[in-house]
């Protein structure tokens, strides 16, 4: 995790120690709490401001992606904010994984969830039990019409589709998201609120 320290969206590892039957690690305060914690007591968020936490949590994405470390447990909970301001900036929690077990597309595609999350402030694929969560996930069926969606942004539900796609070759890059090589998605969000 030091190798990540200096981020600006990672919580910041500061120290660790162990006694005879734990290992404790000293991170980053961060007083705001739990992005879905925000969520669940604000709502959703508006086309604008989903744009803004996702381009952070993409971030995170494509820096862990360049030093070859992958999250593989990207969810709002593990995304914290720094203090209970409104524009308090969002850190994540817990990197951890490696490129060996999972590929890295499973970022993106968790990103995608989150931000689908942000946009309505409900989950993108739900059912009353996990396996109705699967079978809703390998229909694909990405609801766009029950409230607030249908006053969301076209780019907003565009990026969200891409970022969703089943097959991941397929779906967009984080460095895609991020506009490294192109206008995205994202920046044409941003620009258009």
């Amino acid at each position: 995790m030091q190798h990540l320290s200096g981020q600006p969206n990672i919580v910041e590892f500061k120290d660790a120690c162990e006694d005879k039957g734990s290992v404790y690690l000293v991170m980053e305060l961060c007083g705001g709490g739990e992005l879905l914690d925000r969520i669940i007591a604000n709502g959703h968020y508006s086309d604008r401001a989903a744009a803004t936490m996702c381009r952070a949590i993409v971030n995170v994405v494509h820096v862990c992606n360049l030093m070859g470390v992958l999250h593989r447990n990207l969810k709002l909970e593990n995304f914290l904010l720094s203090d209970k301001s409104e524009n308090a900036a969002l850190k994540v929690l817990l990197i951890s994984g490696s490129q060996y077990s999972f590929k890295k597309e499973i970022d993106i595609w968790s990103a995608g969830i989150m931000l689908y999350r942000l946009l309505s402030g409900v989950p993108p694929f739900w059912a009353e039990t996990e396996k109705g969560i699967f079978d809703a996930i390998l229909k694909g069926h990405i609801d766009f019409e029950s409230e607030p969606l249908p006053s969301v942004s076209s780019s907003a539900k565009d990026l969200v589709q891409k970022m969703l796609t089943k097959d991941p070759k397929k779906r967009i890059t984080d460095a895609q998201v991020l506009g490294s090589s192109q206008e995205t998605n994202l920046k044409q969000l941003c620009k258009s609120m």
